[in-house]
């Protein structure tokens, strides 16, 4: 008989293809069960966060991003995590992002869209220009990964930079 009073764990994610995979734990132990399982890039203990936020770091071998929801503030009303992971077409939409960003020479930061209908994956448009306002997705999802807009613009100089030093720098001899 199950006790309402125990942890538990459930794959969240629909039957079927999907991005990610996301497993919920939802009880009394589900931050000490995310403290054995998730290790955070920052290092510090899933236990330790605060409530309503998403951390960036590994389950296994894996990327993962883990969420933290504290008690009574929860739709259980109890602590809940949640880990995300990517699934296989995930990783290959990835994959393809990454060649088509390099082959058609794009720098930066670019938006692809895909469309995925069961095995098949449907590559639909590139957008070099994506959202920067505050509420838009990539700002969101630089934050869910531990950066920021300020960031990535430094890192554009940075690289630009780089890039202009290697174009303009020759070598002579004055005999």
């Amino acid at each position: 008989m199950i006790d309402s009073r125990d942890t538990i764990a459930a794959i969240a994610t629909a039957p079927g293809e999907a991005g990610i995979g996301i497993v919920r734990i939802s009880g009394k132990k589900a931050l000490a069960i995310a403290d054995k399982v998730f290790k955070p890039k920052n290092g510090r203990k899933p236990s330790t966060f605060k409530t309503r936020t998403i951390h960036y770091g590994w389950v296994i071998d894996d990327e993962a991003l883990l969420t933290v929801m504290r008690s009574p503030k929860s739709f259980t009303r109890e602590d809940v995590v949640e880990i995300n992971r990517e699934t296989l077409i995930h990783k290959t939409i990835k994959r393809l992002s990454k060649k088509l960003f390099v082959d058609i020479g794009l720098q930066h930061v670019a938006r692809f869209d895909f469309r995925v209908d069961g095995d098949d994956i449907y590559f639909l448009e590139i957008n070099p220009l994506p959202g920067m306002m505050e509420g838009s997705l990539y700002p969101k999802m630089l934050r869910a990964s531990g950066y920021g807009v300020e960031d990535v613009i430094v890192e554009s100089f940075k690289n630009e930079i780089g890039r202009q030093k290697k174009a303009t720098t020759f070598r002579y001899h004055i005999d």
